[in-house]
């Protein structure tokens, strides 16, 4: 995954499931890797073990977030697009309380390949590639 944002700056990431994920935060010059309950976070240069953080069983399921909000979105097909040379489908998004809208991109294969909020732009890819995540200390 690779998300940037005006806020963020880039932010690279790897998940590996169960419970590993990488993320290098390059306008913060931070990285962080997670393994099962221990976070690893380097600032500075230097990394810092931190166990007995799950962040990984923190994160929300979005399948089942979406589907607890059944009837508070609309979306639009908004057809066949080429984004950065990828043949993508586009829809809109809206939440009709928030009065939120995102588009998103689907590929061939019928995975979300990229997410469009504003100005924030989150790209989704390397599906099924091979990721190794191991401790740096």
């Amino acid at each position: 995954m690779t998300m940037v944002s005006a806020t963020s700056g880039t932010i690279d990431g790897d998940v590996v499931n169960p419970g590993r994920m990488h993320m290098v935060m390059t306008n913060r010059s931070m990285e962080v890797i997670v393994i099962d309950q221990t976070m690893y976070m380097k600032q500075n240069g230097s990394w810092r073990k931190f166990p007995g953080v799950d962040i990984m069983k923190a994160q929300t399921n979005p399948l089942q977030n979406l589907a607890a909000a059944k009837g508070k979105f609309t979306v639009d097909d908004l057809g066949a697009k080429v984004i950065d040379g990828s043949a993508l489908h586009a829809y809109r998004v809206t939440n009709i309380a928030k009065k939120n809208v995102v588009t998103v991109y689907v590929d061939g294969s019928d995975r979300i390949a990229r997410i469009e909020s504003g100005a924030q732009v989150i790209r989704l890819s390397k599906f099924g590639e091979p990721v190794t995540i191991v401790p740096p200390l």
